[in-house]
């Protein structure tokens, strides 16, 4: 998949969480955000993982738990 092609699917996860957290009838107070290692590898992974985190503080979510799936070769 292309880096633009992800840049867009990102981008629009993004608009689609930020509408449910705040049209919630709960309180949202945690994130749980699952990535794979590659994620974070792929150029401005690391990047992207810091935008998501200011979003969700900017969204009053008080917690953000990542959780990065590591296969080992084998």
């Amino acid at each position: 998949m292309s880096v633009s092609v992800l840049n867009a699917f990102s981008c629009v996860y993004e608009k689609i969480l930020k509408k449910r957290v705040l049209n919630s009838p709960i309180l949202v107070e945690h994130i749980l955000l699952v990535l794979d290692e590659t994620d974070l590898l792929a150029a401005g992974g690391l990047e992207k993982l810091k935008q998501f985190v200011k979003c969700c503080h900017a969204l009053k979510v008080n917690v953000v738990t990542v959780y990065v799936s590591v296969v080992q070769g084998g």
